[in-house]
């Protein structure tokens, strides 16, 4: 049996634009104009709608200057704004480059940001719930063992929960970009 070949010029085709496109300077915009629009954009709904979320909440507690979370709401708040506008740029151009499927449910930015707020809910989302609970349960224990007040002592053990906070972050950054670097497809 043989095949005919009537035309050997080569085919034309249209290249149709990439739907799953977006615009990593638009997500930016819109996540420091309203934290987790930006990732609603980029169809992270639920990041962007946590986001949102959290921060009206935080917003709230800080007009309504509600004691005792005033303090709290405040760090939640610019915490968030900050995470939100880095992560929706970043967001949009992990998208853009096909990888952004790859990095839910390890995203290095959410579990900082997570264990920066929470003081263990990042190993949560890492899978690493055991790291999590003690953390959790040390740090309050810690935190709620000495008096909040104008003491020395207070003022001494809140900057080193504080210190903690911040380690704990840039370990479940390094934990989740770990375990991204062992994905081979990832980084080629």
């Amino acid at each position: 049996m043989s095949i005919e070949v009537k035309d050997s010029r080569p085919v034309e085709t249209v290249e149709t634009p990439n739907t799953r496109h977006k615009s990593a300077g638009l997500a930016f915009l819109l996540s420091v104009l309203a934290p987790g629009l930006g990732q609603l954009y980029c169809g992270k709904f639920l990041r962007g709608g946590f986001t949102l979320g959290v921060m009206i909440a935080a917003i709230a507690f800080v007009l309504g200057r509600t004691e005792p979370f005033f303090d709290i709401a405040i760090v939640v708040a610019f915490a968030l704004w900050l995470f939100s506008f880095v992560d929706a740029y970043f967001t949009a151009d992990e998208i853009n480059a096909g990888i952004d499927e790859q990095l839910d449910g390890h995203n290095p930015r959410v579990a900082a940001t997570l264990n920066l707020l929470t003081n263990g809910w990042g190993y949560f989302y890492l899978d690493q719930q055991g790291k999590g609970i003690a953390l959790m349960l040390i740090l309050n224990i810690i935190r709620f063992s000495v008096p909040s007040s104008k003491h020395l002592l207070a003022a001494l053990v809140s900057a080193g929960l504080t210190l903690i906070s911040l380690v704990i972050a840039a370990d479940a950054y390094r934990i989740a970009r770990r375990e991204l670097q062992q994905w081979p497809t990832m980084f080629r």
